[in-house]
């Protein structure tokens, strides 16, 4: 089952395509590409095997790859791991 989420921003990129979806790192980018990406990065998981209820770790970085690919999990029915890059031994 495909989140909430993931489908209104696949709905927002079929209708708002200009407007601005994300700001990160001084990026931006709109729901129309946001969108495009999201689909890009569900098939580029699929092609590598991923499948529904597969977990997927992440590096969590605030970037629009991370985010896409985050969403891409949920699209595909999988489980994003996300693993803050910052985080050491020492936090165990």
């Amino acid at each position: 089952m495909v989140t909430a989420i993931v489908k209104e921003i696949i709905t927002h990129g079929e209708n708002d395509r200009e407007k601005i979806a994300i700001v990160a790192n001084g990026e931006q980018i709109t729901y129309g590409d946001f969108s495009k990406l999201i689909k890009q990065a569900a098939n580029y998981l699929a092609n590598k095997g991923i499948n529904s209820g597969d977990r997927v770790v992440l590096e969590a970085y605030p970037s629009i790859e991370f985010i896409s690919f985050y969403f891409a999990t949920h699209l595909l029915n999988a489980i994003s791991v996300p693993l803050d890059v910052n985080y050491t031994e020492k936090n165990f």
